[in-house]
């Protein structure tokens, strides 16, 4: 990303910004503008360029108390500032390509954005905590009495059976479309 582009964003230009800092605008304005260009990808020089800031080590300051911020207000530990901005980033690349994965209009969707948004939403899961785990083969064990076995072995062979019917429906239903 440009300055321009940054300043475009930040919507001020070079002079408004370095007034607009010297005026001593809202912290959490501030705060809050220096994130949104950290989590686009804006280098700390360029995030100090656009908020008026006399050097890169403000920016990393600045970033620095609004992600300390953020997490208290998450009431979470240090490891939570890197997933909070990884969250923000891929939230970002989804939205971004969400658009191309459905195409506009009469434009059919781009199969390769389709993938991108999809394996977006997995990397969000998987941060987030909220992957679907995989199956996992189980195994019961049940302790019957001999007199009951015939029975309980016979009642378990009807169960199956009937899932194996449900599924050869499924299959074939599923299949033959």
């Amino acid at each position: 990303m440009s300055i321009p582009q940054i300043q475009a964003a930040v919507g001020v230009d070079k002079r408004q910004a370095a007034a607009r800092f010297r005026r001593g605008a809202a912290s959490a304005e501030r705060e809050q503008r220096a994130l949104d260009l950290l989590v686009s990808g804006a280098s700390y020089a360029q995030i100090a360029l656009a908020l008026g800031m006399k050097s890169h080590s403000a920016a990393v300051a600045l970033c620095g108390r609004a992600l300390a911020k953020r997490a208290l207000e998450l009431n979470t530990r240090d490891l939570d500032h890197a997933r909070a901005l990884h969250l923000d980033r891929l939230s970002e690349m989804y939205a971004r390509w969400l658009p191309h994965a459905w195409g506009d209009g009469d434009l059919p969707g781009d199969p390769k954005a389709a993938d991108i948004v999809l394996k977006t939403l997995d990397r969000i899961a998987r941060v987030e905590g909220t992957e679907v785990p995989q199956q996992q083969e189980r195994t019961m064990v049940l302790v019957v009495p001999e007199e009951q076995r015939a029975a309980v072995r016979a009642q378990a062979l009807e169960r199956l059976d009937a899932i194996a019917e449900r599924r050869r429906v499924i299959e074939g239903e599923f299949f033959t479309s």
